[in-house]
């Protein structure tokens, strides 16, 4: 994962991207994601993390506001980036890890130094400035930006310290989106604080989320109370209560649901 952080830095650092830049971040859950951020705040370059969702007009914004020189992508959230490029300000070019819609991304990596990048590209930093966007959601109008300072995520990352006990022997599943706090940063930051395994997916299933847990042998897991809501309400599961699961962290779960959960 170093290896790879550091690739991306200093692929970066060869576009020409420097402290301050921003590079918009449009992917499905994968580990290549979290390696982007961690990879290009090596280097002082802002990451945007864009809703893998989002396609037209609202990609479009959230895109164009932060300013972004280049973007990120792969699969199908590479080619919505297509339909939209004459729409984005400044030019930005498309980088495509399949390498199908856009500058392949992958292929240049694999040319690319895997050595941490001097200190130099970041030394005017301070843990005031900007390590990442993320968005709202967009119900009363266009998704909004907001910063992530250095200072903030690394707090996020500390906190399933304290909320779990984390530690480098646990193993955190991790069903939720990358490009909101709670998935990201409380769940993948988490996890590279303290040296704990992830277990990454795609995205939530209600249907598969007991087999995986108790198959990978889970140990943490990370929440929404949405999460939570569906699994009390979905049909009885054989391996509901044969998992390692001890604890979860996340937020915004009400008092009734959490009771029936915890039974």
């Amino acid at each position: 994962f170093e290896q790879r952080a550091n690739r991306l830095a200093n692929w970066a650092v060869t576009q020409g991207l420097a402290a301050g830049d921003t590079v918009a971040l449009f992917m499905e859950n994968c580990p290549d994601y979290p390696a982007v951020w961690f990879g290009l705040s090596k280097v002082g370059v802002e990451t945007a993390l864009i809703n893998c969702n989002l396609e037209g007009a609202g990609l479009v914004h959230c895109i164009n506001i932060v300013g972004s020189k280049a973007v990120i992508a792969s699969g199908t959230q590479a080619k919505s980036v297509t339909q939209v490029l004459n729409d984005l300000n400044g030019d930005p070019v498309l980088w495509d890890f399949d390498g199908n819609y856009g500058k392949d991304l992958d292929a240049t990596l694999k040319q690319t130094s895997s050595e941490r990048p001097a200190r130099s590209h970041r030394e005017a930093l301070t843990i005031k400035d900007v390590c990442a966007y993320i968005y709202t959601s967009g119900t009363t109008g266009l998704p909004k930006a907001a910063k992530l300072v250095h200072s903030r995520m690394r707090r996020t990352f500390r906190l399933p310290m304290a909320l779990a006990n984390m530690g480098s022997e646990d193993r955190v599943y991790n069903v939720l989106p990358l490009y909101h706090i709670t998935g990201g940063g409380l769940g993948m930051g988490g996890a590279l604080f303290t040296g704990a395994t992830t277990i990454l997916k795609r995205k939530f299933s209600a249907s598969n989320f007991w087999d995986d847990a108790t198959d990978q042998k889970a140990t943490l897991f990370v929440y929404i109370g949405e999460l939570c809501r569906y699994l009390v309400n979905s049909k009885p599961h054989p391996k509901e209560t044969s998992h390692k699961l001890r604890a979860g962290f996340g937020n915004g779960l009400r008092g009734d649901v959490w009771k029936e959960f915890v039974e």
